[in-house]
This record gives structure tokens, sequence and C-alpha cells, in this order.
């Protein structure tokens, strides 16, 4: 990181590891960046998440932001990309076809966006094929009750390395239907929801505020994820549920106690 990025490219990169002998004629080189790859493209530590489709492809994540020095982070893991260029050396890493198009500098179409949000890729797809005049009434705009009034409101859309998935809101239906299902659970049930989320069925002295994740404070978050056949999952380093946008409240109340009371292991993806 202290090099410039011209002496980066006219320099060679030999690597030894502490304890081996073997000299770098490749080997050593090759590991390198199949090790460090592995961990810094790892969506565990909040840079990067996996796509929408698959889980290996993995793309900027919106969590990123909280971060300590996630600036830095992409820095470096930019020069690490760039060195396995130079070098010639494979990664430990797949990307989204919109992360490639980021670096290539190529212009996103709407294809692209199944990789970010496949349902909403299909909705938007939907009314690009089909005549819609006759059947919806769609305007980009949505009314909004602020401090007791009722205004018009023209949602902004960003990039979504910027923005994140198309989520959830805090008057989203799913996430009312997530805390109906919560005040319907009994203690124990909740209990088991906080283990599932969060890795401990107890909470901080201060509260869910003093909530930590794997790197410092980190607050109990519900994100849009998944098919609505799929069971919940949680990443307890983040105190994050990804949860599908179920159909009904029924099947969310299904899947989320099937989540809670049959899952007691931790996995890898």
């Amino acid at each position: 990181m202290c090099y410039s990025r011209k002496d980066l490219q006219r320099s060679k990169l030999y690597v030894s590891f502490v304890g081996e002998e073997g000299l770098d004629y490749s080997g050593p080189s090759r590991e390198f960046f199949f090790l460090v790859s592995r961990e810094l493209f790892n969506p565990y530590y909040g840079l990067f998440e996996y796509s929408a489709n698959d889980t290996y492809t993995v793309q900027i994540s919106p969590m990123s932001a909280f971060v300590d020095n996630h600036h830095e982070w992409f820095r470096f893991s930019g020069r690490i990309l760039g060195l396995a260029l130079i070098h010639q050396y494979l990664l430990d890493a797949f990307f989204t076809r919109p992360f490639y198009k980021g670096l290539l500098r190529i212009p996103c179409d709407l294809s692209d966006l199944e990789y970010l949000d496949e349902e909403f890729h299909q909705s938007l797809q939907w009314m690009k094929d089909n005549d819609i005049d006759d059947m919806l009434d769609l305007t980009f705009t949505v009314n909004e009750e602020v401090f007791g009034q009722v205004g018009l409101c023209v949602p902004i859309l960003h990039d979504s390395h910027q923005q994140g998935k198309f989520g959830y809101h805090d008057n989203h239906i799913v996430i009312r239907w997530f805390w109906a299902a919560v005040e319907r659970f009994n203690n124990e049930q909740r209990l088991r929801l906080l283990q599932f989320v969060t890795g401990t069925s107890s909470i901080p002295y201060e509260g869910f505020a003093s909530l930590r994740g794997s790197n410092g404070p980190r607050r109990f978050c519900v994100e849009k994820w998944g098919k609505v056949t799929s069971l919940p999952r949680a990443h307890t380093c983040f105190n994050r549920l990804d949860l599908p946008p179920y159909p009904s409240f029924s099947v969310l109340y299904e899947k989320m106690l099937t989540a809670v009371e049959e899952t007691s292991t931790f996995g890898l993806e």
C-alpha cells in the first residue's frame, strides 16, 4: 500500500512464507494470491456480498459502508486485483457481471439488475415485454406520511453499489408481518430468534442499541433476500436477518418458526 502505482507495475513481486525455505518461482506467489483473495472477498467480512442468483459470485455490499476504513480496504482490494493481473495469477473469487462492467467502465443495462435483485428484474422485464397501458397505473411516486402530513414523494434510485438492493423500509408489509410474528412468538421462541440472528440469546446491558458485530457496534437489521420458497438466513457476524419477500403473513410465520426452531449449527456458503 506504500508503493506508488508505477512502482507496482514495473516491479516483480516475490513472496516468502515465514518458516518456509521455498524460493518463489511462482508457487509461493500463486498460493499467496489464492489465500489473500479467499479471505478478502469473503462476504462474512462485510465488504462484498453474494449475487442474488447464487452463492459463489460476489459484488460490493451495501453493508460495506459500516466497515471501518472501508475505502482503504477497497483500495487494497483493487491493488490485489491489479497485481494478480500483472503477474497473471488466479484469484479465489468470482464477480458478478455488473461488477466486471464497473471495472471496465461499460454501461449497465436492465439485464444486469437480475444479479442484484432477481424479483425486481423480473417485474421490470415483464412490464417491458407486455402492453400494460390498460392493466397497470404506475408512477414513480409514493404518498408518504411525515409528522402527520401526507405528501407526494418522488424516490431517486442511485447506483446499486451506493444504495444496495431494493430492499425493505420500516413500513414495508413484510417488516410489519415480521414484527407481528415476533409478537406471536412465546419467550422461548424469541430467545431462539435472538440466538439465530446474533449468535447469542442474551442482549447487552445497555439494550439492543449496543449489539456488537465482528468489528464494532452493529445494530439488528432485516434485509430483503432470496425467493419465497427459501427459509430466512442469518449473518451472526453482522446481526442481520435475510428475510425473503413472503406473499402472506402465514407463510412468513411458518418459515420463521422453522428457521429458529430447527436450525442449531453454523454453516459456510
